[in-house]
């Protein structure tokens, strides 16, 4: 019986070889089930509340994570006819395009986890995502141009190849999926991403999108 605010996450297990928890508010029954547990430990929480007492517990510092969220009627569209959006179904195809990809995520920055393990955490669960029919191909051009990946009404992993990047044309791949999602009664759009991720937080303001549910992430390693 696992402590109130813990609950396992067996979707990570394949990749850390270990077992792996979140924890939604820390407590001194958390605390003692660490102790005597190994495993791979997430802590998600405010960034206003005091950290000594889980940072004593040998939890570090990973990410800060903020929700992005757009209604339809402040949403901004950004239009260039070259831009398509097309169904993924090739789960071998989109595999070869996140390799150090999400390099801004919590698992890359965690740094008692290697970049290789981070990979496969991701590999794994964008294949689900494929084999649910819930994947999109960014189109340019009619060339493949990288993904977008969602669940119900919130974008959940998205990537340009590199030869598309830094070129403006995410805020004309993003109006696509968005006004998909919209198209088929989602009232709002939301997603989440890393405040060091500046790229991403500007792209989603061009769009119209605030943020609100600021969280701060620790992990913990336990052998």
């Amino acid at each position: 019986m696992l402590p109130e605010g813990l609950k396992q996450t067996p979707w990570d297990y394949p990749c850390l070889g270990m077992p792996s928890y979140e924890v939604s508010q820390f407590s001194n029954e958390i605390f003692d089930f660490i102790k005597i547990n190994s495993g791979h430990f997430t802590l998600k929480i405010d960034p206003l509340l005091p950290s000594k007492q889980f940072i004593d517990a040998g939890f570090y510092y990973c990410d800060t994570l903020v929700e992005p969220f757009c209604s339809e009627e402040r949403f901004i569209a950004h239009y260039d006819e070259k831009v398509g959006l097309m169904e993924f179904t090739d789960t071998q195809e989109v595999q070869a395009m996140i390799a150090n990809v999400f390099v801004y995520s919590r698992f890359y920055r965690d740094f008692n986890i290697d970049n290789s393990v981070a990979d496969k955490r991701y590999s794994q669960w964008l294949t689900q995502l494929v084999q649910s029919g819930n994947v999109f191909r960014f189109t340019y051009g009619g060339e493949s141009a990288g993904f977008v990946a969602y669940v119900n009404n919130k974008l959940v992993l998205h990537a340009l190849q590199s030869n598309y990047r830094g070129k403006g044309l995410a805020k004309f791949f993003w109006t696509q999926i968005c006004q998909k999602l919209f198209l088929t009664g989602h009232k709002e759009i939301t997603s989440s991403i890393s405040m060091a991720n500046t790229t991403i937080l500007n792209l989603y303001s061009s769009l119209g999108f605030k943020f609100r549910h600021a969280q701060d992430i620790y992990h913990l390693l336990k052998d």
